[in-house]
């Protein structure tokens, strides 16, 4: 009788060794790619930002990804409470606030 139930106990404690295990596993993988789902749809950065020579109206220009090719990248403009959505294709340079300028032609 002794001999089934350390059988038995060593085997639960192996069932839940297991189980930690795998749930350890898939709660990493979910991490990884909630991760990777963020930074490629979700993540904004700001590249610009301006606001007109009379200070009524602003635009913000915010790299809506992380580039992770050298493919076109995606921007998001913010004007007033609207916003607009482009495709960049530059090349596979990087976009950055050194490459990225917002010039004014009058107050609107």
């Amino acid at each position: 009788m002794e001999l089934k139930t350390t059988i038995r106990q060593k085997g639960n404690k192996s069932f839940r060794i297991f189980l930690a295990s795998i749930l350890l596993v898939f709660s990493l993988l979910t991490a990884i790619i909630g991760y990777y789902i963020y930074t490629m749809e979700y993540k904004e950065s700001e590249l610009v930002a301006s606001n007109s020579p009379n200070h009524k109206n602003s635009i913000r220009v915010m790299q809506k990804e992380e580039a992770f090719s050298l493919g076109p990248s995606k921007v998001r403009i913010y004007y007033g409470a609207k916003h607009e959505d482009h495709i960049l294709s530059n090349t596979g340079s990087k976009l950055s606030s050194a490459n990225a300028v917002i010039q004014w032609k009058n107050n609107d």
